[in-house]
């Protein structure tokens, strides 16, 4: 009787594992494997007349230190094509500011007037811009614009001060 038990389990076993020629793909999980469509010769996809290209070959994924030096390039490279008039007119400064009347700020022609072009002027100038200040024209003050990035404040500072009065 054992022997019969035996013979059972044995057989049972074998039928719930099939050999690698027995199993369906569906009943595993695996996908059947696909066959590529065979690709026609360089010389039968040119027309008449049209030049032969190589494929292209597939791009490589850059390196990482690829890609951080070249985000760190662009970070920084100074951008020295900065139009100030364009940064003004995007930005607040026209609301308490006007080239040629005073309003709530000085008229830019007249802070033209006032302060000659030079490196220490445009690097005072951009820091009252970013920190505000107050006492030059009146007691008024100038509102701080923290999030102003320097470079383009400096592009500002240097396009006001080439305003001349009317």
């Amino acid at each position: 009787m054992l022997m019969v038990c035996v013979a059972v389990f044995a057989n049972v076993m074998i039928s719930c594992f099939p050999s690698e020629n027995d199993k369906n793909a569906e009943d595993y999980g695996t996908q059947p494997e696909k066959k590529n469509a065979p690709v026609p010769a360089l010389p039968d996809l040119a027309g008449q007349g049209q030049k032969v290209m190589a494929p292209a070959s597939t791009p490589q994924p850059e390196t990482a230190s690829a890609m951080n030096s070249k985000e760190v390039t662009k970070i920084e490279k100074p951008q020295s094509n900065l139009n100030g008039e364009s940064l003004i007119a995007k930005s607040d400064c026209l609301v308490c500011h006007k080239l040629h009347e005073k309003s709530i700020g000085p008229a830019y022609d007249k802070v033209a007037q006032k302060y000659n072009s030079t490196d220490a002027n445009i690097n005072l100038l951009a820091d009252k811009v970013i920190k505000g200040g107050t006492g030059v024209w009146g007691a008024m003050p100038m509102t701080p614009h923290p999030t102003l990035k320097e470079e383009e404040v400096k592009a500002m500072v240097k396009y006001i001060l080439t305003v001349k009065a009317e």
